[in-house]
């Protein structure tokens, strides 16, 4: 007969095998100033006794182990297919043994283990094995497998089930390791939060951002591609020119860079650049809200702009100079390209209108980058420099904002974009260097400090770096339109071909209601035939798979995001009878293209107006 330990570890290692190796690997270095004894009630039943500093902490109840957890169990009420689980402290493997008791077998459960000796004794003394037996439960111990922790996190959320989710802080955990608890805690409200905040971002800018895009598309014949600049010369440097509060200190200095480096400046940092009476080679704007008093100025309207098709469209109806797009990997528009035998190629975006720049500039061709105004936090507690979006910047509180490493302070004041953005220069500048010499100056006298950057005052950088002169103008101002005569009026065709894929789109849709109303029909009237009903779903699938083939489709996501979070949530929510479930498939088959039809009924004058007005 097989002893509990054996029982576990040979449960265990049919599914964790490789992860096994990893904990006798930690057990040999194992450290902790803890005493863990296993005691059993007169009913047989274990329960966990823990020393600890002095301290003296039962895991479970002594007299009745198990009661508390079957209380929790019957609290949480219903669970749905998909809840995902998150267990702080496995040395209480009662209440993961009640879950699963009621659970689906597809249910997520992750179980963090913040001391591998209460795990070791656990599988030495107490019967966990059909734990391991029967359901795939992601387990994460620290000082093993924690760095993995984030990551499973992320595996088990979706925007479907955020809203299903339960945790618990196994008993006396949160006195044994109270650090521990609220970092997992917060980890798990960390991704959440992205979820939700993704979510609502989505929400807020999907109709601009369509509205924006059909509005772009009309400079798409006449336009030029972003990767038509690597004619300039790349023995120069590359200055990009973000807003942030640093950008006050030494704005002045870039007079001096003129012509001797290719400056690049972020939409927000013009103001401040005019007023000092510096033009840039060129600018960026890539934001759908960003607010045309930005760059409401006379001297920049013939600036060459590196755009977006999302870009805020009141800016780009006052620019009237060259605009520089890039693939953004738009079926409907890269169609223009493609039907012209034009090669298209995207930038390596990053999030802001500064990382665009940035990695403009690297696509180019140049090898030495300096970085001014890149603050990523907030430098004297403000958040831009001062005549960007208000002439004086004020000072806010930030108080419980994250700290990170600063260039010039041991510790800075950053916002969740910011460190999002921070992480992406991180990243991005290792990359580049690791193929080839890229050298990054940051130059932004403040903020936050940039990994495998030289940090110089911009005085110095454009000393050493800026010592030749070229006019970057009469580069840029050689550039032919990216479509010849002929090819451009391929390209107007194709803008035309637009409003007939919204038509169409419109089309398969009713066609898709007819359908699926005639399945629910069937469902109501208790049609006991199966076959029907497999017939009348690969008709659906047939259809959905020629609808999802229409390229407005592609167009439309964001806008329907709201549609998609319904159907993604309720899609949780099983139905009773065979019946229930297929007059389930229809009515939210009906609610989404509905919803279709409005965003096509919304967007077809828009259409008519813009791409399929262009001569």
């Amino acid at each position: 007969m097989q002893s509990i330990r054996e029982k576990n570890w040979n449960a265990f290692r049919k599914r964790y095998s490789e992860f096994e190796q990893k904990i006798m690997k930690a057990k040999k270095e194992l450290k902790e100033n803890i005493i863990v004894q296993v005691e059993y009630t007169s009913e047989g039943e274990a329960f966990i006794k823990v020393k600890k500093d002095e301290q003296e902490l039962y895991l479970n109840g002594k007299r009745k182990p198990v009661a508390p957890a079957k209380t929790w169990v019957e609290s949480i009420g219903e669970m749905l297919r998909y809840t995902p689980f998150f267990f702080f402290g496995m040395g209480n493997a009662s209440y993961v043994k009640e879950i699963l008791k009621k659970a689906d077998k597809e249910i997520s459960i992750l179980l963090y283990e913040p001391s591998l000796a209460i795990f070791l004794e656990v599988m030495d003394k107490v019967d966990i094995s059909e734990i391991f037996e029967k359901y795939p439960i992601a387990i994460i111990i620290k000082g093993v497998n924690d760095y993995e922790l984030n990551q499973v996190i992320q595996g088990f959320l979706n925007l479907g089930n955020i809203s299903q989710i339960r945790q618990l802080v196994s008993p006396n955990y949160d006195v044994l390791y109270p650090e521990d608890a609220k970092m997992f805690i917060k980890k798990i409200y960390d991704v959440e939060e992205a979820y939700i905040v993704g979510r609502n971002t989505r929400f807020n800018f999907s109709k601009v951002n369509v509205w924006n895009i059909l509005h772009n598309a009309v400079y798409l014949p006449d336009s030029y591609k972003a990767q038509q600049l690597v004619v300039l010369p790349i023995d120069i440097p590359a200055i990009v020119v973000a807003a942030g509060p640093s950008l006050n200190k030494n704005i002045a200095e870039l007079k001096r860079a003129k012509n001797k480096a290719f400056i690049i400046a972020c939409d927000t940092a013009i103001k401040p650049l005019i007023k000092e009476g510096i033009i840039p080679d060129m600018y960026a704007t890539v934001d759908g809200k960003k607010p045309p008093m930005l760059v409401d100025v006379e001297e920049i309207k013939e600036i060459p702009l590196l755009c977006s098709m999302f870009s805020s469209y009141e800016i780009m109806k006052e620019h009237k100079g060259k605009k520089f797009f890039f693939n953004e990997g738009y079926i409907l528009f890269n169609q223009l390209y493609n039907k012209n035998g034009i090669s298209f190629e995207p930038v390596n975006g990053g999030g802001s209108v500064a990382t665009f720049a940035f990695s403009l500039a690297y696509m180019i061709g140049f090898q030495r980058i300096i970085l001014v105004g890149q603050d990523l936090a907030f430098t004297n507690n403000k958040t831009h420099a001062d005549g960007t979006f208000q002439d004086k910047m004020e000072e806010i509180d930030t108080r419980g904002l994250i700290m990170v490493e600063g260039n010039y302070e041991e510790k800075i004041p950053c916002r969740g974009d910011y460190k999002l953005y921070l992480d992406w220069y991180n990243d991005y500048i290792e990359g580049c260097q690791k193929v080839n010499k890229l050298r990054v100056i940051n130059a932004t006298e403040g903020g936050a400090k940039i990994r495998n950057t030289e940090l110089m005052t911009l005085k110095e950088a454009i000393d050493i770096e800026c010592n030749k002169e070229v006019n970057i103008g009469d580069y840029i101002e050689k550039l032919e339109p990216v479509f010849n005569k002929e090819q451009r009026k391929i390209a107007v065709q194709e803008l035309h071909k637009i409003e007939y894929y919204f038509n169409d789109l419109k089309t398969q849709a009713n066609e898709l209601i007819k359908i699926y109303k005639q399945l629910d029909k069937m469902a109501r009237l208790g049609s006991t035939n199966k076959r029907n009903y497999q017939s009348m779903i690969k008709k659906i699938k047939r259809r959905k798979n020629k609808f999802e083939k229409n390229p407005v489709v592609q167009l439309l996501a964001d806008t329907l995001v709201v549609s998609d979070y319904i159907i993604q949530e309720e899609a949780f929510a099983e139905e009773e009878t065979f019946e229930e479930e297929i007059k389930e498939i229809a009515r939210k088959g009906i609610l989404y293209m509905e919803q279709v039809k409005k965003c096509v009924s919304l967007f077809l004058p828009v259409v008519k107006e813009t791409v399929g007005s262009v001569e």
